[in-house]
């Protein structure tokens, strides 16, 4: 029967052995890495030791671990068995470690090393475990067997790829993968060996006995100690032997690197383009460089040392030298001190350009502070330096130039121009000799300006022939001769050969043309003592060109000595060239803007003259036409009311009425006209019902279309939410204008009106914004256009042939309403085909209003008398024309004031004084002293501003209207005046109450026909309206009697030619009287019209 024996670790030892596991890792994985980092035969010692380490640490780790396991037999080591398993273990290691030193960082190379090694691990565990001899018989675990050889493989595996990351990390954060490598190895050996030990079994046959061994004089416990302490002490030797090679590595290596080093510093201080020099404290040269010998021109061969500045000359920014103290070497040696930045030039001789250096010094001082050497640097900044120079150059150029030409710009005056630019310009070049040449109209010409450095050097404007001393050699003809360097070829500067060539050369080429020395260009001689004569050795041209006509020629000049002209001096007289062109043509563009200026003067003078007299007589004419119609249409007023004239003075009264207002009504044309084309014309804007605008006007027209024959139609637009805002009495004049012309111009067919409204569908709540646009067009099947004459249609007092043809109108119509609808902010446009008819469309910007914000209409009433209990009111009225201050008295004292009359302005105040009138109307217009004097007495006398004044004015400019209520005054009424109009304002002025008649709705205007017919009775829509076809059967010659008695306004004589008429004609005849009582003379101008037949345009 077998029993198991089962043993127990000693604690201690295990703990050793854990400890020799984890120093051979150690050693093992240093060594490897050693390994790796050499290479040939170098890595053999290190793979030797390796191997010694590493099958040394691992059987004595298994050893140590076997003698921690403590049975109760007595237990004997082969030592035949066990000398082998330690060389097994150091010929295992040896393979793996010689694999990982030909790995790469390849996981496949990483896992064939990892295998080789755990394999070598476990072979020396499992042949140490068969050197024991005991009398029991070992039986494994093989599961466990398995586990202990995987973990001794990827343990080794592990620790190989931490190394290795180990070694290629250098960063502060990667350090822990090798230590990290080393435990995990040392537990791998251990995770072998006691995994290993816990898959073996101890069987004996009969209770365990104990057997004496073949080292019966030992304790197993002393010797695992020792054979602890002993593998101890050889992987400490190795690693002490390891860190010893390692350190004494570095120190080569850094050796190495410092010879490198030096090296390399040496052939860069050799071969650096910087100049480097090594001096002792006598500033003598001890080592110098290549750039440093060029630089300073020093020898290259070896000889006695130079003191710094013995070698070339040495000389400052400003070209003096330096003294040897000065140097910036010697400097830092005696104020022991750096010293940088010094800008020195370097040249072997006078005449040679310098080299130009940026020198540092920086004495080396020991620890007594005395100098044991100097280092001394320096580099070669002479491009830097010219770049600098040629800076500084333009700088002080474009400073030159811009200092001229704020001399010129002082200035438009050629002469102030010329002499401050010559000046300007010999000072900034710092020339002898600077002149501006001038070209006439043949292209001969003269210096008209120059200065001089040298007072007494002969001028060229001081001597007029100085143009003319050549043209009388025969022998001495200018030529264009080719010149050196960057010029494009030299001009010879005389008049003979400008003239004759028209300065051909500067026109095209805009050249300049620069001579260093006249001596070496091959001048003739007869040219060379015309320059001599003036002194000149060298010179520069540049032409002055006014826009692209060349005006003249810039020149500056060297006497006696030879002059090498740089480019930026030839920029700088190119620049002042140009701008001396500039100031050339504005000069003549300010001299040709001072003559249109005094001719805009005179123009605008007499301009205004004539506008001051147009104006004048505008004012004048209004005043005169005015004052006496205001008599002659209020008392013809006033006659026609009273009921005890007869017919036949009524008929006349009605005759002088019709003719006044129709003369008010040209008068009103022409002034209208006076006011648009002056700009004294605006608006006067308020809500309107659009409907009823187009009913009012179709209304005043209809009869005198029917009377033609023709039909008006006129088309409402749908019914509207709101009212229109604009100027309502311009559109009404437009639209009459447009509609009667386009009745008179047809002879059959019709006349259509139609109007749309088109913009925004929303509501406003006030007229300021122009929201809509209306559309009103106006069509007819008349004579038509023709296309030549379209564009002098809206022409004041043009007419086209047709117009003419009627012999009607003063051609103002059209130019008014195109006027009226471009001051309101539209156009009218036409279409028209002769025969065919015209097309006229109005577009005009209209705002919109509710009907909500519009006060109720109310209804016209006639002025009977003042109301009962109202206060007795003085009025006075003050007017120079006795029948304009007779009929404003009639219907002041008609209603119940008291009136009194002034006909000068003095015997108004005079009257003011003594009656104390509540009110005045004030005639602004009379001799001696005006309204307007009388109104600002009045506002400064006590008690004066207390007193209403109307003003009564005829002009109809709002200007003056404005300067009557500057004047002092409270109102103004234009003339003629209508009582009702007067009286309204007298009644608002004064606070009044009337008795009033109702006379019609306030809509209803004096010039506009109702629907109903003249005789009272039903509208032409009951009756056929008359028309030219009535007349055909009358004799000619009555025709053209009864047409010109209608436009002379005669009605006596028209009444006179109807009672010729024959009694079968008496319906006619009655018809035709009662269109003369109703004063419709102008439809009898159209029935009797002669028919005009379609005429080509």
């Amino acid at each position: 029967m077998a029993y198991t024996v089962v043993g127990h670790y000693n604690a201690g030892l295990v703990c050793l052995s854990f400890g020799i596991a984890i120093l051979a890792s150690y050693t093992t994985l240093s060594l490897g890495q050693q390994i790796l980092a050499a290479t040939g035969w170098r890595q053999w010692p290190w793979l030797t030791g390796g191997a010694l380490a590493m099958g040394t640490g691992i059987w004595a780790t298994h050893f140590v671990a076997m003698l921690a396991f403590e049975l109760p037999l007595s237990v004997n080591y082969d030592l035949l068995i066990t000398g082998l398993s330690l060389v097994y273990a150091v010929l295992a290691a040896g393979v793996a470690l010689g694999l990982v030193s030909r790995i790469g960082f390849s996981w496949s190379s990483l896992s064939a090393a990892g295998i080789v090694m755990g394999l070598a691990i476990a072979w020396m565990h499992y042949t140490g475990m068969a050197a024991m001899e005991m009398p029991a018989h070992m039986s494994f675990r093989w599961p466990l067997v398995g586990l202990s050889v995987a973990v001794a493989i990827l343990a080794s595996t592990a620790a190989l790829g931490l190394s290795l990351q180990a070694r290629r990390r250098s960063k502060p954060g990667d350090r822990w993968l090798a230590p990290l490598a080393v435990l995990v190895l040392g537990l791998g050996i251990g995770g072998l060996h006691y995994i290993g030990m816990a898959g073996t079994v101890f069987l004996v046959s009969s209770t365990p006995i104990e057997v004496a061994g073949v080292w019966p004089d030992l304790e197993g416990r002393w010797l695992a100690l020792a054979v602890g302490l002993g593998a101890g002490l050889i992987l400490l030797s190795i690693l002490v032997t390891l860190r010893i090679n390692q350190r004494l590595t570095r120190q080569r290596l850094q050796t190495e690197a410092l010879s490198q080093s030096e090296l390399r510093f040496r052939i860069l201080i050799r071969e650096m383009g910087v100049g480097a020099l090594l001096l002792n404290p006598k500033a003598e040269i001890l080592i110098s460089n290549r750039a440093a010998q060029q630089f300073l021109l020093l020898p290259t061969a070896d000889g006695a040392p130079l003191v710094f500045g013995q070698a070339g000359i040495i000389c400052r920014e400003d070209g003096t030298p330096f003294t040897p103290n000065d140097l910036p070497v010697q400097q830092a040696i005696a104020h022991k001190t750096p010293i940088g930045d010094v800008i020195m030039g370097v040249r072997a001789a006078i005449a040679d350009p310098p080299r130009w250096l940026l020198v540092n010094v920086d004495p080396q001082l020991n620890e007594v502070g005395n100098i044991e050497r100097v280092v001394c640097t320096c580099s070669d900044i002479t491009i830097q330096k010219q770049a600098e120079d040629a800076v500084r150059a333009v700088a002080n150029r474009e400073k030159a130039v811009i200092r001229i030409v704020q001399r010129m710009r002082q200035t438009l005056d050629l002469e102030t121009i010329f002499a401050a630019t010559t000046q300007e310009l010999q000072q900034a070049i710092g020339c002898d000799r600077a002149w501006i040449y001038r070209f006439n109209d043949n292209w001969s010409g003269s210096v008209v300006a120059e200065a001089l450095a040298d007072p007494m050097a002969p001028s060229t404007v001081a001597d007029p022939a100085t143009g003319q001393s050549l043209l009388d050699r025969d022998d001495c003809g200018a030529r264009e001769m080719q010149n050196s360097g960057f010029d494009e070829g030299y001009l010879l500067l005389e008049d003979t050969y400008l003239q004759e060539t028209q300065a051909e050369t500067y026109r095209q080429d805009r050249t300049y043309h620069r001579v260093n020395d006249i001596y070496d260009e091959g001048f003739d001689s007869c040219y060379l003592e015309f320059l001599e004569r003036w002194q000149i050795r060298a010179y520069v041209i540049v032409p002055i060109f006014a826009g692209s006509q060349l005006w003249g020629l810039l020149g500056v000049y060297a006497h006696h000595q030879v002059r090498t002209w740089t480019r930026h001096e030839v920029k700088m007289v190119l620049q002042v060239g140009a701008q001396l062109g500039t100031a050339v043509q504005q000069a003549n563009l300010l001299r040709k803007t001072q003559q249109q200026a005094q001719a805009l003067e005179i123009a605008k003078r007499a301009a205004d003259a004539a506008s001051q007299a147009k104006g004048d007589f505008l004012a004048s004419m209004s005043h005169e036409l005015r004052t006496p119609l205001n008599a002659i249409l209020g008392f013809t007023q006033i006659l026609h009311d009273d009921d005890s004239l007869s017919d036949d003075h009524r008929d006349l009264i009605a005759i002088v009425n019709r003719s006044g207002n129709h003369l008010l009504g040209l008068i009103n044309n022409v002034l209208s006209l006076a006011k648009i084309e002056a700009n004294k014309i605006s608006l006067d804007e308020a809500a309107f019902d659009l409907h009823y605008l187009l009913q009012s006007v179709d209304d005043m027209l209809q009869l005198k279309a029917e009377a033609k024959g023709i039909r008006l139609e006129v088309v409402q637009p749908p019914p509207l939410a709101h009212r229109l805002w604009a100027d309502e009495g311009k559109l009404r004049q437009i639209l009459i204008n447009l509609i009667s012309n386009a009745i008179k111009f047809t002879a059959q067919g019709r006349v259509t009106v139609r109007s749309r409204l088109r913009g925004s569908a929303l509501m406003l709540d006030s007229g300021d914004s122009k929201t809509h646009w209306l559309e009103i067009t106006v069509q007819d099947t008349g004579v038509g256009i023709d296309a030549d004459e379209l564009s002098y249609l809206f022409q004041p007092f043009e007419q086209t042939q047709s117009g003419r043809r009627s012999a009607e109108g003063t051609g103002l119509g059209l130019s008014l309403s195109s006027n009226f609808a471009q001051l309101m902010g539209g156009t009218i446009a036409v279409t028209s085909l002769p025969s065919k008819g015209s097309t006229f469309t109005l577009s005009l910007p209209v705002g919109a209003v509710t009907t909500a914000l519009l006060e109720p209409t109310k209804a016209e009433r006639s002025v009977v008398h003042l109301a009962p209990h109202q206060p007795h009111y003085r009025i006075l009225v003050a007017d120079d024309v006795a029948e304009s201050r007779r009929l404003m008295r009639h219907w002041l004292e008609g209603v119940g004031f008291e009136v009194r009359e002034a006909s000068q302005g003095e015997e108004a105040i005079a009257l003011w004084t003594t009656w104390q009138p509540h009110l005045i109307c004030l005639d602004m217009r009379m001799p001696v002293l005006d309204g307007y004097g009388v109104a600002r007495q009045l506002r400064q006398l006590p008690g004066g501003s207390a007193t209403v004044i109307v003003a009564v004015t005829a002009s109809v400019f709002e200007e003056q209207q404005s300067d009557c209520i500057a004047a002092g005054c409270n109102a103004v009424l234009p003339k003629p005046l209508q009582r009702n109009q007067l009286l309204e304002q007298i009644g608002c002025s004064l606070n009044l109450i009337y008795q009033y008649a109702e006379v019609g709705h306030a809509d209803d205007k004096t010039d506009t026909v109702s629907l109903h017919g003249v005789d009272g009775h039903s509208s032409s829509r009951d009756q056929r309206p008359l028309s030219q076809a009535d007349f055909k059967t009358l004799a000619p010659d009555w025709l053209a009697q009864i047409h010109q008695a209608a436009q002379a306004a005669n009605d006596r004589q028209v009444r006179q030619l109807i009672a010729q008429l024959p009694a079968e004609q008496k319906v006619l005849a009655q018809r035709l009287d009662r269109l003369v009582n109703d004063f419709r003379l102008d439809v009898i101008i159209d029935l009797t019209a002669v028919p005009t037949a379609p005429v080509s345009l």
